[in-house]
Formats: C-alpha cells, structure tokens, sequence
C-alpha cells in the first residue's frame, strides 16, 4: 500500500518546486559569460592600457626628444583606444550613468581651445583637466586630446618638438582619462558590482534575463547604427559640402589615422557580444547561441553581415594600408560601400535581431 505523505509536507514541495521553477534561467550563461569574459574583461583591459598611456607620456615629458618614447606612447594610445572601441557595443549602465564616454571620447575636438590653454599661463595638471566639463569643456581633454598633442595637427609630430606645456598638457590628460577608465572598472567589478547587478538581473535596473538580453541586442544595433549614421555619414557630408578636406575635418581620429581601426573594432564589439568571445577571453555563449536555437538562417545571416563589414571597413581606400583621409581622396566609393555593409548589418539587428530577443 502507497504511503501518504503528510498534507504539510506536501505543501513544502510543492512551494519548493515553485520557487525553482521561478527562479530557473534559461540564458544565465550567455548573461553571464558576457558580463563576465567579454564586458568586464574589455574594461580591465582598457584601464591597464591607459595605465601605460599615462606611464609612456609621462616618460616622454622626462625625455621629450626621445623618439623612441614618443613612439612607445604613441602605440599606448593606440592600444587603449582599441580596447575603448571595442567597448561601444556595451554602453549601458556606469559608462553613460558616470559620463564616462562624453569626458574621455568628445569629437570634434576644440584645438583652438586647446591652444587658448596651452598659450596661457594657469598651471595644468590632472586636477586642471578634470574641471573641463560640460559641451564647452569635454572637447579639451580625452582620447583626442592626447592624439592631437601626440601625432600634431597634420600627424607628422616628432621628438623634440614640444613645449613644456604641451607635455604637462598630454600627461595630465593622461592621467585624467586614466581615471575615468578607473572609475569605470571599478563600477563595474569594485564598489559598484554593477556585474553583480547584470548577472542576477533580479533588480530595479533589470528584473529580468530578457531585460538584460535586450539590453545587449540593443547595444550592439545602437553601435552599428552610429557607426554608419553618424561616424561615417559625417565624412560623407562633409565631403559632398567642402570636397575631401570637408570630409577630412569631420574624421573621428584623423591625427593619427586610427579612423579605420575605430570603426572597425566597434564592429567587433558587435562581433564579440554576439558570438561570446573577446580575444582569448569567453566561451561562445552569446548572443548567437540563443539565436541558433530559434532561426538558424537569421543567425548565419548576422555573422555574415558582421564580417562582411569588418572586410568593407579594413580595405576603405582599396587596402588596410590605406588611409580614411587617403580614401577621401583617392576612393570615395569604398567608403560608400563600407557605410552601405554596415547598414545592413543594422538593419538586420534592429528588425530580426532585437524583436527575437524581445520575444523570448
């Protein structure tokens, strides 16, 4: 004879079922190898860059007719712009709550303010820098600052030709912009464990996993969208109103000419966040794992369209040598071309990608 269970105890499984059922998550791990192995991982690589930004200019001010440092700093720049680009598929929470991106990445830059500044005479440091705030203020200090003091005004900067002031100028940017990407990790995975608030999702900002998948689908549509709406448009109508220098002018970092590089690093951002991998860094539980299961063509179709425009960016002026501001000159219509790749590219996220993600 089947033994009966007590009414009381009964209750207590089947409360203890619904509390699992509740509490079960279909997509923890894409949330949280994202969080943890793309998002997190971008901005920890970014901090340390700009860590050895600020160390190379400032040996460079020691030794500012040393080429040799002048090109390490120069490659230091390089290198935190690369991971910041790759960030912009992910720029949600501390990064717009904190301001992040207005005060370390404002385009255009104000040169004439700059040299307002440099032909002064208040002492310039960190603090100085920090204070340059608001539309009037963020366009003197950042990633590009440091690049027009780096590379010069037509990018052919050497050893050995700055001023005392510009040297303080580029360190103290330096070390500014340092402590932005500080902040930023530390909001993420310090005192702020907004990671934490990501990967429980059970909160205020996110009640949902849905919430924070949509979020991701959003970021990386938002991205491809400024990169050919705005990052390569701009070129485009500056070009057809003032000819290839007009286009030149509305070029994000035409001083070093890292344009290509930017734009093709915030499509890989797309890439990482959509395929769950960052360098040597995730284990491919993105966004396309999710979207296998459901349309398996869609899925084929993204990451087509995000390496066909990683391909179009990459040979702008007809090979990865060339230059943005030589293909202004030289090939027009490639450029044309890579603005029309990413389009694509997201049109596809904003009509199939994010209303999958929102029905889930």
């Amino acid at each position: 004879m089947m033994k009966k269970i007590p009414f009381i105890l009964l209750l207590a499984v089947i409360f203890t079922m619904s509390c699992k059922k509740e509490t079960t998550s279909k997509y923890d791990d894409v949330i949280q190898n994202i969080t943890d192995n793309i998002i997190v991982a971008t901005y920890s690589d970014l901090d340390n860059n700009a860590g050895d930004l600020v160390s190379t200019t400032t040996l460079l001010k020691n030794d500012p007719s040393n080429a040799a440092k002048l090109t390490s700093a120069k490659a230091a720049w390089v290198a935190a712009r690369v991971a910041w680009e790759a960030s912009e598929g992910f720029l949600f929470g501390p990064v717009s709550d904190l301001d992040i991106d207005p005060n370390i990445d404002t385009w255009p830059l104000d040169s004439a303010g700059i040299s307002t500044i440099l032909s002064g005479t208040e002492s310039i440091n960190k603090e100085y820098i920090d204070k340059l705030t608001g539309d009037a203020g963020t366009g003197l200090k950042g990633f590009h600052a440091i690049e027009y003091i780096l590379w010069g005004m037509d990018g052919n900067r050497t050893a050995g030709s700055f001023s005392a002031r510009e040297l303080a100028y580029l360190v103290a940017c330096a070390e500014s912009l340092k402590d932005q990407t500080a902040q930023l990790k530390d909001a993420w995975v310090g005192s702020g464990n907004y990671a934490n608030t990501v990967k429980k999702h059970n909160n205020g900002i996110f009640n949902s996993e849905s919430a924070v998948l949509v979020e991701l689908a959003e970021g990386i549509r938002g991205i491809s969208g400024e990169v050919w709406n705005s990052k390569i448009k701009n070129t485009i109508d500056g070009y057809y109103s003032d000819g290839a220098e007009g286009g030149i002018r509305e070029e994000e970092s035409r001083f070093s000419n890292n344009t290509k590089a930017d734009f093709e690093h915030n499509i890989i951002s797309v890439k990482n966040i959509y395929l769950g991998i960052y360098k040597t860094s995730g284990n491919g539980n993105g966004l396309s794992s999710i979207v296998s299961k459901i349309d398996s063509n869609l899925d084929n179709t993204i990451i087509t369209q995000i390496e066909e425009a990683i391909v179009a960016i990459q040979i702008i002026g007809g090979a990865t040598t060339t230059t943005y501001s030589q293909a202004l000159h030289s090939d027009f219509s490639s450029i044309e071309a890579a603005q029309t790749k990413v389009k694509t590219l997201e049109t596809t996220l904003r009509t199939k990608l994010v209303p999958l993600i929102n029905n889930l």
